[in-house]
């Protein structure tokens, strides 16, 4: 009995237990559940906050961050009663006028900005025609709270767009005009231009903190990368010819993003020499320290004109925020789209290039493109702006000139020894960068099948630029060591390009992708005929004569083509008489066309 009682106690106790255990476990879960969301929500504070001081609001705000953190430090005062006296009246609600003041007055260096400071927003209430800004008696205090009021009530992307490059000496990309924005949308006016006066005062000082903005409302023309850089590839080519060109019949602004702050002056001596007066002669870097910029030049109200591959950051994002936001209309000559039609055949650096001038073009009034393939290509990738809500800019297609650079006899002479490794035997030419896009492999391969069958030529590369070259500089290192006649020339000047092209028997231009093919008409144009492919620009380029069109990919077609040029004299003298009958370009009418388009868009 009392054994049978003790397992009853037993049995209850256990069931308690398990009862208990029970109810612990469902309290342990929900302690883990709560944990759980604690942590995610501490998460997701962390990444807010370690967003929110990565933005350029924290930093420009750490003034006022460091005042208020002192004020709260400071004993409150027990020897007098707090005055009941009413407070100064501020011009603007919002606008801490004495703090912005004392800020920029006693800050090392302060005078200056505050000089600096008075003449831009002089500019801005000038340019929207507020006030008597420029009034040597106007007070910062009555200049800021007269920026504040027309902020209030024109809270534009234009005059944000405006008071960023007046207030922190650079121009904005979009991530910060969409912090504008919302700085303005959520704090209003006054606390957006406390936040702007503060950010500049801890800007790095540079020539551009302490220089004048002029507002520019001529259309500019912005060709930093031709500018600064000595290479004279197709781009460049176009560029050189077109932009003077274009400043010999129009008032304009040459304009390059400085290298080291995110603002557009005026060209050195040197950066403008080399679009608007180049030659192989210049200098490829400057011989003496170049002058200070004198001031920020800012297109007001008129027309930006990119006519060359936009590059590196924060250029491109730069472009690419004024273009959206700043009343100006940003225009394109786009050469091609290879990196996304062919993006195998690029380099890192070249695809980042590419990619950083989609974001230009996507905020794009017009665009001109060098040949009709490239406005079709255009056409179709600009079908995805549409998902993005954003309308595909017009898009005229608008084919390089067919022109030649004349070359005295003397020149040629002597070019024609330097050119012809074996004298005697008929040259055949390739101009391009070494790239496998050019396909210049098939070329060696082709020219291999027609000395086995026992012809005689000889082949010269010219080519200033190489990339991705390893398959080709194997087979040309092979067949030079048996002793084909065969050599790449990387330095060559334009009467030495020019005179090769007489000079040879005919060109081959084989690639695979172009925007337009400038070697290819080139050619053609001093009537040396050339092998060309047969399709996107550079049939454009062949269909009216001067050009025996063949598939790139096969090189059974090219061999057929290269050996009839070289054995057929009947037929070259055919596509002689083709390039010489030729209607020749003119790259004023050129230039005249595509200002037309771009700047005023007359079809």
């Amino acid at each position: 009995m009392a054994t049978a009682e003790s397992a009853a106690d037993w049995d209850a106790d256990a069931q308690d237990t398990l009862r208990d255990a029970s109810a612990a476990e469902v309290s342990l879960g929900m302690a883990r559940r709560q944990l759980m969301r604690s942590q995610r929500h501490a998460a997701t504070a962390r990444q807010a906050t370690d967003r929110a001081q990565a933005s350029p609001w924290w930093r420009m705000s750490a003034p006022l961050r460091v005042t208020v953190q002192r004020l709260r430090k400071r004993p409150k005062p027990t020897s007098s009663p707090r005055s009941t006296q009413p407070s100064a009246a501020r011009p603007v609600a919002g606008l801490p006028s004495a703090p912005a003041a004392g800020l920029a007055i006693t800050a090392p260096g302060g005078r200056e900005w505050q000089a600096t400071l008075r003449r831009r927003l002089a500019t801005v209430l000038t340019a929207y025609d507020r006030g008597n800004g420029d009034s040597p008696d106007t007070s910062m205090t009555s200049l800021l709270s007269d920026v504040t009021a027309l902020l209030d009530q024109n809270g534009s992307g234009e005059l944000l767009w405006l008071l960023h490059i007046v207030f922190l000496s650079r121009f904005p990309t979009p991530t910060d005009m969409d912090a504008l924005t919302a700085e303005l949308d959520l704090r209003g006016a006054a606390q957006l231009v406390d936040q702007l006066v503060a950010g500049g005062r801890i800007e790095p000082a540079s020539w551009a903190t302490a220089a004048p903005v002029r507002l520019v409302t001529v259309p500019v023309v912005e060709a930093t990368r031709t500018a600064r850089y000595h290479i004279h590839s197709g781009i460049q080519r176009v560029v050189r010819t077109v932009v003077p060109r274009w400043s010999q019949e129009n008032d304009l602004v040459l304009a390059v993003f400085d290298r080291n702050i995110s603002v557009l002056r005026e060209p050195t001596p040197f950066e403008y020499a080399h679009v608007m007066t180049w030659s192989e002669d210049l200098p490829t870097r400057p011989a003496t320290p170049e002058p200070e910029p004198q001031a920020i030049l800012v297109p007001w109200r008129t027309t930006v004109v990119v006519p060359e591959i936009t590059g590196e950051p924060p250029r491109p994002q730069c472009l690419a925020a004024l273009g959206r936001w700043s009343g100006n209309d940003v225009v394109v000559l786009l050469h091609d789209l290879i990196a996304y039609a062919m993006p195998e055949s690029v380099n890192g650096p070249m695809m980042a290039r590419f990619s950083n001038l989609i974001s230009v073009v996507r905020t794009a009034k017009r665009v001109a493109t060098v040949s009709e393939s490239v406005a079709q290509d255009f056409t179709g990738f600009a079908g995805s702006f549409v998902n993005q809500g954003v309308p595909a800019p017009p898009t005229r297609a608008q084919l390089l000139p067919i022109d030649a650079c004349p070359v005295s006899v003397q020149v040629q002479a002597e070019s024609e020894q330097r050119l012809l490794g074996v004298p005697g035997l008929p040259m055949v030419l390739s101009v391009s960068s070494l790239e496998p896009r050019k396909n210049q492999t098939a070329i060696l391969i082709a020219a291999e099948r027609l000395w086995s069958e026992g012809l005689g030529f000889q082949v010269v590369f010219i080519a200033a630029n190489r990339w991705m070259s390893d398959t080709f500089d194997a087979a040309l290192i092979d067949l030079q060591q048996r002793g084909r006649p065969v050599r790449v020339i990387t330095q060559a000047s334009e009467d030495l390009l020019w005179s090769a092209y007489r000079v040879a028997r005919f060109t081959v231009f084989v690639s695979a992708a172009e925007g337009f093919g400038l070697p290819a008409a080139e050619s053609i144009a001093v009537g040396t005929p050339v092998v060309l492919s047969n399709h996107g620009s550079m049939a454009e380029i062949g269909r009216d004569g001067g050009a025996a069109l063949v598939n790139p990919y096969d090189i059974g077609a090219v061999t057929d083509a290269m050996r009839r040029l070289l054995t057929d004299d009947e037929y070259l003298a055919s596509l002689e008489q083709q390039c010489r009958s030729r209607a020749v370009g003119s790259w004023d009418e050129y230039a005249r066309s595509t200002w037309d388009w771009l700047v005023h868009g007359r079809e």
